[in-house]
């Protein structure tokens, strides 16, 4: 939320196992988000945050985001 970056020993695949039972996704190789900043999400790839960071949705990732932002609505 604040914008600042950490380094870690831990994979990504660590963190997805250990942060998707608290509402992150994998949107990419080498992101993670939490479904409850994402302001806005295009069909073109581009996702917005609440902190106005833009991250791009890997294409093969793409039809499961927005199953996954789909599934918190209901």
């Amino acid at each position: 939320e604040d914008g600042t970056n950490r380094l870690s020993s831990y994979s990504i695949g660590e963190y997805r196992k250990m942060l998707e039972p608290y509402g992150f996704f994998a949107i990419h190789r080498s992101s993670l988000v939490n479904r409850r900043h994402v302001l806005k999400n295009e069909r073109s790839g581009r996702m917005v945050l609440s902190n106005q960071v833009e991250l791009v949705v890997s294409r093969r990732r793409r039809e499961d985001v927005s199953r996954w932002l789909s599934s918190a609505k209901k």
